[in-house]
């Protein structure tokens, strides 16, 4: 009888099935992006930082304009009188 069951036993295949080869595959496929993404994000922080320390860094943008006492305090009454019908100005 012991005899028997050791030649039902099944041999053991050492093969991997195809899915964990393409898993693999695919882990090493997104293991070479994350590293390229990680150089490419280092090559941006150094450019930015280039710009911000060479004053470049809003070149070209408008400037925002700059509002004098008398023309804040124009703005603000003409929002405080609103509706009113009185014109502090």
């Amino acid at each position: 009888m012991v005899e028997e069951t050791k030649q039902e036993e099944a041999p053991v295949i050492e093969e991997k099935p195809a899915f964990i080869d393409e898993a693999a595959k695919i882990a090493d496929r997104l293991e070479k992006a994350n590293l390229q993404a990680l150089e490419i994000l280092k090559k941006q922080e150094h450019l930015a930082a280039v710009n911000l320390l060479s004053g470049k860094s809003s070149a070209g943008q408008p400037s925002l304009p700059v509002e004098t006492e008398e023309e804040k305090w124009r703005r603000e009454a003409k929002i405080r009188y609103a509706g009113t019908g009185m014109d502090p100005t």
